[in-house]
């Protein structure tokens, strides 16, 4: 269903997030970090020292929204920050992982179900962890020797 937003924009309701929620954010910033790898997980890292942060997206994945540059910022506080693109992507994703922008949920919200189910591609158990601890694995190995986890709506 459509719903007028601020400013007199629309968006549609997504079925997993409350009245009001919006919708995909498109990213409008220029990364200050890097992407690599960690055994074969991609990441985006920002920022050096002793102190991590790490990152976990919503559903949309690793570059959604404001996501990137809400790393930097933490970066620019002193912080070595770290974003796992854990979710194999659906339909090309947002970067390559999670949900692709215009992901219709009102129609599709099943098979976002699925995927999370513990038989599915992006079960927390038994895959997104496991891609996650590859990237932590990494962190701990550039020299992080504390580190945080801030997670958005996932």
């Amino acid at each position: 269903a459509k719903s007028s937003g601020g400013g007199g924009s629309s968006y549609i309701r997504m079925a997993c997030c409350p009245a009001g929620a919006e919708p995909y954010l498109a990213s409008d910033h220029k990364d200050k970090g890097r992407k690599g790898q960690a055994n074969g997980v991609s990441y985006y890292q920002t920022g050096r020292g002793s102190v991590g942060l790490l990152l976990l997206s919503d559903i949309f994945g690793w570059d959604s929204g404001r996501l990137r540059a809400i790393a930097d910022a933490f970066a620019e506080k002193g912080c070595n920050v770290w974003i796992p693109a854990v979710m194999d992507p659906l339909e090309g994703g947002t970067d390559g992982d999670g949900l692709p922008p215009d992901f219709n949920f009102g129609g599709r919200f099943m098979e976002v179900v699925a995927l999370s189910a513990p038989t599915g591609n992006w079960n927390p158990e038994n895959v997104t962890m496991a891609k996650a601890d590859n990237v932590i694995k990494a962190m701990l190995a550039s020299g992080v020797t504390k580190f945080g986890l801030i997670g958005f709506c996932y």
